[in-house]
Formats: structure tokens, C-alpha cells, sequence
């Protein structure tokens, strides 16, 4: 539980049971209770240090004044002082156990914030024990002392934790926080506090942009204008292949800053890089955002999905988790994760891995080891989240541990916290991640989108299809300035890559990936032959068995392709051609060869293009792209094309 709520729960039983029933004072020294009632005019203004020091005469007046002891524990609570409230309401016990019985519930809720988890659950069992708790307390003392527990039992069994600091070139003497990287490991950007004199908050948040180079982070630069603005940004979160990010722009004073308006306190803007710039960050909309608090998104490796925390009415608890998917119509209405993840407390900094299997969040309403810990969460086949698994002890602590980011290769770890030895008040540190909270190993490709003849770059989009299921896994697109693109390849499937771009030939991949690859790179450009005559193209997700020409079920998504690319173009006439290896009888193969073309024919016409459109012709072993001395060479002539023969 939070210091925050804490002070609140105090407030509402000590000083309503203090001040508003106003029982006699178990001191008799009159300038004893005269500083305490002024210690109380105090307290209600909210000039808590100035209730402390009357609170600290009463005392040294009266040292068995319990009053005064229970009312200064609050006072230090209230002024962010968790270990002298102990030694405060430790005192109160010592002189008066029974004076003010919920006092066991709130040192025990103390003992667990600063670790002292045995005499946490000592404190707790007594207030349960002993003194009738309501059902709301009793339910709240019930779960923190289960918290203890787990958090004793994770002590005796740490997890492997060495954090490293990332170094002056990313940290500096201020606040340096949530991290988040490109799949390719390329490009980090975070938070970052900046102080400016005179200004009401003491400053705000901008963020900041470093490049990896050879294998170490050049020193970070604020990402300025049109991302940071006087006001505060923060939280980015930038998509897998660098296209986009979405981060929170933060009020101010009732300020979005230049050309920003916002719907709450904190609001979801989203920015496209065109070329080599990042355009004005915009708002999602009321769609997304709401009147509350939104922030801390992590965007999915497809960048269909979104999901993000939020305090928004109607949610499980203070803060909630939710995601938002890209649509037709735009972004969707946010939806909660349940509450398999969600609890009555708060749920934040959620960070979905390349994998879109493994999520990682942190929260208090789970068990922990006190503050906010971090947990992990895996979906499984049906789509359904898991049991949230804490990730252990180091990692977590009794402190706040409030966000994870994992590489691609679910090896290496970043987390901001505040650690001895750092070189500010917050630091971003690396570690491996252990293997039982590691995600699933992600592969991606990346390279370079171009126009076959004249080299120029070209803007595509990509789809990566599951051949089982037919279910599209990721959507992306190259950039249009660049050419260039990234495409995330989660393991242990076999999967269709199709690109298309209007005015061209949509080209063809497939992925072998059942085996997971210690691999994390390939790297491949892709030429686009534009529509024209003669323009031809290698059909590499038609699929036959040896020596058949039935078409296998892997072969629907390719077959819907040619389809969907005839009708988009109905000027298009094409040939299908089938071709074998040199293995085996002429004839057999040219008659092989010619009755693969019209399965594909076939299903071309049963799919709406009319045959006047189409032709086939089966060429046998007669034009090889490869040499038929090796198995890979043969397999590469085993293949149908499809060439145009009239274009507009």
C-alpha cells in the first residue's frame, strides 16, 4: 500500500476518532495540552512540520502523552517520514496498547512499506485478533499479511539480479526513466526531468533520444521540437520497427502547451516519422483518452494494439489496464484486462513483449514485496491472460519497482529505480533477465523496399500470416521517405510474408520458423516489379506434395492474394505457369508441371476471376532459376509463377 493512502486511511480514522469525538486527554500537564491543541490547529491547515514541532514540546513535556505520540506518527507520515511515524506509534503501543487499536493495522502497513515483514504480520494478527476489525480492514490486513508472507518466502529464494547502470551518456543528475527501444535494439528513448528556475512545478518532463553504436549508447539528446514542449511529455512507448510512438502529454497548470489540447490530466498523442522526421504529436481522441488520467502506453509489435494504464470511472480499481486496437474506423474503445490482471489498487507501467504473448506490469493489489512490484503475465491458445507471476526477490523490493522493458530476445532487461551508487535521483539500469520470466524468442526482419528497376525507395505493406491457421500475425509498412522497414517474426510458426504496393506486383516469402533460431536478425531487400507487361513473379506460398498437384491448405492465403490483387486491378490479364526440377520423366514432369498451373487456375475462377482473364502452361524442367546439382537448388525450380500479358 502507498504512503498516499495511507494518509488518507489515517486522516479518516485517527484524526476523525482524535479530533471529532474529542475524549478527555490522558495528559494532565496543561502546556503539554496546550501544545497539542495546537497541534491540531495546525494539522487541519495542513502545516504539518509546524504540528510536529508543538507535538515535540507536548512530548517533552508529558513523555507518556499518547496523544501526542499517535498524532506526530501522522504528522510524519503526512511530511514522507515512514521511519519516525514507527518509532512513534511503537511508543503509543508501549504506553497504551489498547488507546487506539487500529493503529496495529496501520504500523503493520508500515513494517511491510519499509520490510519488516515478521513484525508486519505480528501487527496485523493482533488487529484481527484482537479488536473486531470491520470487514473492509480485516479483507486489507488479510492481504498485506499474505504479501509478507509470499515476501519472506521469495527472500529465501532470490532471483538471479545484477543490475548495470547505463552510464552518464544515458543517465544524468536528475530523473532518468521508462525506457523503451526498436526491436533491432537501434534506437532507446525515455523520460527525462528537467529542472527550470522559477517555474511552479520546479520543471517538467521532455524525452530523450540515444543511438547504439557498436554496442554502446552515444550520449542521449532531447528529441525537441515538434515532440517536447514547455509542458510535460512523458512515458513514450516507440513501435517495434520505429515507425511511430505514442507517449502521455501531461496538464500543467491547465496547460497542453503549444498547439495541444487535452481531455485530462494526462492524454495518449501519437506521432508518424515521415522520412527522417517525427511529425506534431496528436491526440488519440476521446475515443481513447478520457477525462482522467491516461498514460504509459506499450504499443504491439504489429502496432495494431495499444495498451495502456488508466484512471478512468468504472475501472477495478485506482488505476486500470487497457488496450485499444487499431480498426477501420480508427482506434477502438478501450478495453479493460480484466480482472485476472486488475485488482482494487493499481495496475501501471505495462509493457507487451514482440512476442504478443508475455506481459509485464506493475502493481500492489497482487502479493509483493511491498510499493509497487513487477509481475508477468502469459496469454494463452484461447487468447486469455494468466495468473500475474511476481518476478522475485531482488527485482522487487519493499520500494516502488514501476516499469520492465525486454528486448526482442527476452535476454536483457531495463528498469528505472533509484539504487546506491546511481548518478541520479533516478537511473535506467540493464540486467539479464531470468529464464522463468523471460517472453518467447522474437526473429525480425528488416531491409529495404525499392522499385526493381529504377531503385527508387518505395512505401509497402506488409502482412505476416500464420500458413495453419490463416490468421493475419502482423501488419506493418515501409517508410514511404525511406523505403525502409522492420517486421517482427515470433517463433516456433511457419508463416506467410506478403508485400504490396499500389502500382505493383505484390511479392511473396514464406518463413520457416517451427524451430526457434538463435538468430534474431535477417535481412533482406525486396524489389517490386511495377505492372507492366511481361512483368513476372514467383508464387512462393503455393504449395503442392511431391509429385501431386493438389493444392495443400497452406496454399489459401497465396491463392486469396493473386485473387485480391486480380480484382484491384481488373485491366490485368496474367499466365500461371508451373515448373519442376530435372528429376524424373520429361513428360511426367511438363504434364506435372501443367496440372499444378490449372489447380491454381481453378481456384482462381472459383474465387471470382474470370477465365478469359487467366491462362496456364506447365514448362516442366525447361527454365530452372537455380542449379539442380543441390536439394536447395531443385526445390527453388519446384515453383508456379505468374506472368502478366496485358496490363493497362
Amino acid at each position: 500500500m502507498r504512503a498516499g493512502l495511507l494518509s488518507t486511511l489515517l486522516t479518516f480514522f485517527i484524526v476523525s476518532s482524535l479530533f471529532g469525538q474529542k475524549p478527555p486527554l490522558s495528559s494532565s500537564d496543561k502546556k503539554a495540552i496546550k501544545a497539542y491543541n495546537t497541534a491540531e490547529t495546525f494539522f487541519n491547515q495542513r502545516d504539518f512540520n509546524g504540528a510536529i514541532m508543538q507535538l515535540d514540546m507536548a512530548i517533552a513535556r508529558d513523555p507518556g502523552f499518547v496523544e501526542a505520540y499517535q498524532l506526530r506518527g501522522e504528522g510524519h507520515i503526512m511530511t514522507d517520514n515512514k521511519e519516525l511515524a514507527i518509532k512513534d506509534w511503537e511508543k503509543a503501543l508501549d504506553i497504551n496498547p489498547g488507546f487506539f487499536p487500529a493503529t496495529y493495522y496501520f504500523i503493520g502497513q508500515l513494517y511491510f512499506e519499509t520490510g519488516e515483514y515478521q513484525k508486519a504480520i505480528e501487527s496485523l494478527q493482533t488487529f484481527i485478533n484482537q479488536h473486531r476489525p470491520k470487514p473492509g480492514q480485516q479483507e486489507k490486513a488479510e492481504g498485506i499479511i499474505a504479501s509478507c508472507q509470499f515476501a519472506l518466502e521469495s527472500m529465501k529464494k532470490p532471483v538471479p539480479f545484477e543490475p548495470k547502470n547505463l552510464g552518464p551518456n544515458i543517465n544524468s543528475p536528475g530523473h532518468d526513466y521508462s525506457p523503451c527501444m526498436t526491436v533491432d535494439g537501434k534506437y532507446l528513448v525515455f523520460s527525462r526531468t528537467i529542472e527550470v528556475p522559477n517555474h511552479p512545478a520546479g520543471g517538467h518532463e521532455d524525452l530523450f533520444l540515444s543511438r547504439n553504436i557498436g554496442g554502446n549508447w552515444a550520449g542521449a539528446r532531447n528529441m525537441g521540437q515538434p515532440i517536447n514542449t514547455p509542458t510535460t511529455e512523458g512515458s513514450p512507448f516507440i513501435a517495434p520497427d520505429g515507425s511511430f510512438f505514442v507517449m502521455s502529454v501531461c496538464e500543467t497548470y491547465g496547460n497542453y502547451g503549444p498547439g495541444r489540447k487535452g481531455l485530462g490530466s494526462c492524454d495518449l498523442f501519437i506521432t508518424v516519422k515521415k522520412g527522417n522526421r517525427w511529425v506534431a504529436p496528436k491526440n488519440m481522441g476521446q475515443r481513447v483518452n478520457s477525462s482522467g488520467w491516461d498514460s504509459q502506453p506499450a504499443v504491439s509489435s504489429d502496432g495494431k494494439t495499444i495498451y495502456f494504464c488508466s484512471k478512468r470511472a468504472n475501472g477495478y480499481g485506482k488505476s486500470d489496464l487497457y488496450y485499444t486496437e487499431l480498426t477501420k474506423e480508427g482506434w477502438s474503445k478501450p478495453v479493460n484486462l480484466g480482472k485476472t490482471i486488475n485488482t482494487p489498487n493499481d495496475e501501471m507501467g505495462v509493457f507487451i513483449h514482440p512476442d504478443n504473448q508475455t506481459l509485464y506490469f506493475a502493481s500492489n493489489g497482487h502479493p509483493g514485496m511491498g510499493g509497487m512490484d513487477l509481475f508477468v503475465s502469459r496469454k494463452d491458445e484461447n487468447g486469455n491472460w494468466g495468473t500475474p507471476k511476481n518476478l522475485g526477490y531482488p527485482l522487487n523490493t519493499e520500494g516502488d519497482e514501476l516499469s520492465l522493458f525486454v528486448d526482442a530476445k527476452g535476454s536483457l532487461a531495463y528498469i528505472s529505480a533509484e539504487r546506491e551508487g546511481g548518478l541520479g535521483s533516478q537511473d535506467i539500469y540493464q540486467f539479464e533477465l531470468p529464464d522463468e520470466s523471460a517472453p518467447l524468442l522474437v526473429t525480425y526482419m528488416k531491409g529495404f523496399v525499392y522499385d526493381k528497376h529504377t531503385k527508387e525507395p518505395l512505401g509497402a505493406d506488409f502482412k505476416l500470416i500464420d500458413l495453419k491457421t490463416g490468421k493475419t500475425v502482423v501488419e506493418s509498412f515501409s517508410n514511404p521517405g525511406s523505403g525502409e522497414f522492420m517486421v517482427c517474426l515470433p517463433t516456433g510458426k511457419d508463416y506467410a510474408l506478403n508485400v504490396s504496393s499500389k502500382g505493383y506486383i505484390f511479392h511473396s516469402e514464406n518463413f520457416k520458423l517451427t524451430v526457434p533460431d538463435k538468430k534474431i536478425v535477417f535481412e533482406k531487400d525486396i524489389s517490386m516489379r511495377p505492372i507492366k507487361k511481361d512483368e513476372h513473379i514467383v508464387l512462393k506460398n503455393i504449395f503442392f506434395s511431391s509429385g501431386k498437384y493438389e493444392l495443400l491448405a497452406e496454399s489459401e492465403i497465396e491463392l486469396g492474394k493473386i485473387a485480391d490483387f486480380l480484382k484491384d486491378n481488373p485491366d490485368v490479364h496474367i499466365e500461371l505457369s508451373g515448373h519442376t526440377d530435372n528429376t524424373g520423366n520429361t513428360f511426367t514432369n511438363k504434364s506435372l508441371s501443367e496440372r499444378r498451373a490449372k489447380a491454381v487456375y481453378d481456384k482462381l475462377i472459383a474465387q471470382g476471376i474470370p477465365a478469359e482473364r487467366m491462362s496456364y502452361v506447365g514448362h516442366g524442367a525447361l527454365h530452372p532459376i537455380s542449379s539442380n546439382d543441390t536439394e536447395e537448388g531443385r526445390s527453388k525450380n519446384r515453383r508456379t509463377e505468374f506472368k502478366i500479358t496485358k496490363a493497362p
